[in-house]
């Protein structure tokens, strides 16, 4: 996520199916955001910063697997910007992400 210096916008929506929408905007530290029913949940866990960027996980929680996943920008007139890539060694890094936070290293 990045550009914190930008002009603030509504920030951006993620869809998930017929549940109802979590609103989320981007931010440099660990965040917690729940749609409107409370049925959908999203944490983001940063593990890099910068003065105008971060990179970490998001972690959906949802009430059933998803099908469909969207993720919509709710501004113009920002270079605000989101960007999910696909991780394949998730659980690896996860352990070393636990080890990290319990040793200090």
């Amino acid at each position: 996520v990045g550009y914190i210096n930008q002009p603030k916008t509504d920030g951006f929506q993620l869809a998930i199916d017929d549940l109802s929408p979590v609103t989320f905007d981007i931010t440099r530290e660990a965040a917690h955001w729940k749609s409107d029913d409370g049925k959908v949940e999203m944490l983001y866990l940063p593990t890099w910063t910068s003065g105008l960027d971060s990179s970490g996980y998001y972690f959906l929680i949802t009430p059933k697997p998803a099908k469909n996943v969207t993720i919509t920008s709710m501004g113009t007139g920002s270079m605000r910007w989101f960007a999910i890539d696909k991780e394949q060694s998730l659980s690896k890094r996860l352990r070393q992400l636990t080890r990290a936070l319990k040793t200090g290293r």
